[in-house]
């Protein structure tokens, strides 16, 4: 590997630039992220290829790392650019193997092996092998492959969006018999057994909080959970627990913390006990959401089967989930991939 007469580089090799290359690749359709440019130089003689490759970042959890066999077929890929040859990419390959693990630096030889197909051997600074693959094959890539599979791969994107929730039931309709409001599940547990008739529906209001106890406040409302599913007498009932400001409604709105970390607890409640519990979350400010605004916002909770509502300056949304649209995808000049823009922020693909 080392080359004649145990040279690094081999004689006769001529270096390839790879000062910009990761501009070049991207400019090419070929983007790769920091812990993927580990590529530091690359050789040419005839055919062949030669190239030494760091990893970036540590190589635990792996036999070779994923980021440094990518970064080592990078190599040919940097001679291609330099010619302005077609794009490829990996197809197939044979004859793998794995000679030792953990290794961070390689050398690299990449040859021909027969019609399409290249051999590729890496080894350690001392010339021991680290990994070989007797022929692995490339495939022409389009032109336009790389953009237009990720502008395809976006219409796989979701997100979550707050839609306005479908009117609630009339006011003569059962839905809307007035809602019990507890300051806890204990609370309707003694009111049942003093003989209190059994409600449909209970709205109980979490605990606020600072962050430092937010495991105190999951821990109560965990026992509200618990105590509603083992009370016998409450098995017809829905528990609605209501938060305040615990969801990001709008782009730039922010969370209660400790009130979002609630809405996670009873998002798993919900999905697995969906006739027994619901949520709500009300505008953070107590006076923006008394309770006869929430009676209706109940009731159609009931009738609705929604499990999750928010109520902003006295408007009921639902989630739905959605594409993130066309619209959000943009280009970048020059090429390099294309942004993928959310009310988040935005992603690169």
């Amino acid at each position: 590997m080392s080359g004649s007469g145990g040279v690094w580089p081999p004689e006769g090799a001529v270096g390839v630039a790879v000062e910009g290359l990761y501009e070049s690749f991207a400019a090419a359709g070929y983007v790769y992220g920091p812990v993927f440019q580990g590529l530091r130089s690359v050789w040419r003689r005839g055919e062949e290829v030669f190239a030494e490759v760091e990893l970036p970042v540590e190589a635990g959890g792996f036999a070779v790392h994923p980021a440094l066999l990518d970064a080592a077929l990078q190599a040919r890929l940097a001679v291609l650019v330099e010619e302005g040859g077609e794009r490829v990419m990996p197809f197939s390959f044979s004859g793998a193997r794995i000679h030792a693990t953990g290794a961070r630096s390689v050398r690299v030889r990449v040859s021909p092996a027969g019609p399409d197909a290249i051999s590729v051997r890496l080894t350690d600074l001392a010339g021991l092998e680290v990994l070989t693959i007797d022929a692995l094959v490339s495939r022409p890539l389009a032109g336009t492959a790389l953009t237009a599979a990720a502008v395809e791969a976006s219409d796989s994107l979701f997100e979550v969006n707050w839609v306005g929730a479908p009117a609630p039931a009339g006011e003569s309709g059962p839905g809307l018999e007035e809602i019990p409001v507890f300051v806890d599940v204990a609370s309707v547990v003694a009111a049942v057994g003093e003989g209190v008739g059994v409600p449909r529906v209970v709205a109980v209001f979490c605990p606020g909080g600072p962050v430092a106890e937010a495991r105190q406040v999951l821990g109560s409302v965990l026992g509200w959970v618990r105590e509603w599913l083992e009370c016998p007498e409450l098995e017809g009932s829905r528990l609605v627990v209501v938060t305040r400001g615990g969801a990001a409604v709008g782009p730039g709105a922010g969370v209660d913390v400790v009130q979002a970390a609630v809405r996670g607890l009873m998002r798993s409640a919900c999905s697995e006990y969906p006739d027994r519990f619901a949520q709500v979350d009300v505008d953070h400010d107590p006076e923006a959401a008394p309770v006869p605004v929430l009676e209706p916002v109940l009731a159609g909770v009931v009738e609705s089967g929604e499990l999750e509502v928010v109520v902003r300056g006295g408007v009921v949304s639902v989630p739905r989930l959605g594409r993130i649209t066309g619209d959000a995808l943009t280009v970048p000049e020059g090429g390099g991939g294309v942004w993928i823009w959310t009310r988040r922020g935005r992603w690169r693909v």
